[in-house]
């Protein structure tokens, strides 16, 4: 990877730098955060999981992001999966937000749209997180981690908006994680 991209990514994975107080650094070694930018499409392991991944395997991809790549994708889909790697999980996954969405039309839509099957839809999207499991912020359908979701699979006919870069509910989620670590 060409240094000005490497730099550039690592600038997106750095915004997150302001609420949770975590940097990221170029190594020439082997980093705990190792990324691809080949065919399988954007996705991070969550948290710590990074570090059970074979260190001769990526932790991270960003598929085909070139210094060509728009400025809003880095903001969207950079800053999203470095939320994946801080832990922060997909946010369209709390039980207000996937009460919204209909299986019915939510199994065909991605299987048109990104390819997958029931289980894969099931897992990504259909299958909210204990509440349990989550540390104080409200559901928040503008987070960096919020899935964009056409009104189309909606039970209420209005679309999930997904966040289009780290907001204040982010923030404020990563200053609590923060603050229980």
């Amino acid at each position: 990877t060409p240094a000005d991209l490497r730099a550039r990514i690592l600038e997106h994975m750095n915004a997150w730098n302001a609420t949770c107080g975590m940097s990221f650094v170029l190594t020439n070694g082997t980093g705990d955060v190792r990324i691809s930018r080949g065919a399988g499409g954007f996705w991070s392991y969550l948290g710590t999981d990074i570090r059970l991944i074979p260190t001769h395997r990526p932790t991270m991809n960003l598929q085909g992001f070139t210094m060509n790549t728009r400025e809003s994708e880095y903001h969207r889909v950079v800053r999203h999966e470095t939320g994946h790697t801080l832990g922060f999980p997909h946010e369209h996954m709390r039980r207000e937000l996937v009460a919204r969405i209909d299986p019915q039309r939510a199994y065909p839509y991605f299987r048109s749209t990104q390819g997958w099957d029931r289980a894969m839809v099931d897992a990504q999207v259909l299958t909210a997180l204990d509440d349990a499991s989550i540390l104080g912020t409200p559901a928040d359908q503008d987070s960096i981690m919020c899935y964009q979701l056409p009104s189309q699979i909606t039970v209420d006919g209005q679309p999930i908006r997904g966040g289009l870069d780290i907001n204040a509910t982010d923030a404020d989620f990563a200053e609590i994680g923060r603050a229980h670590v």
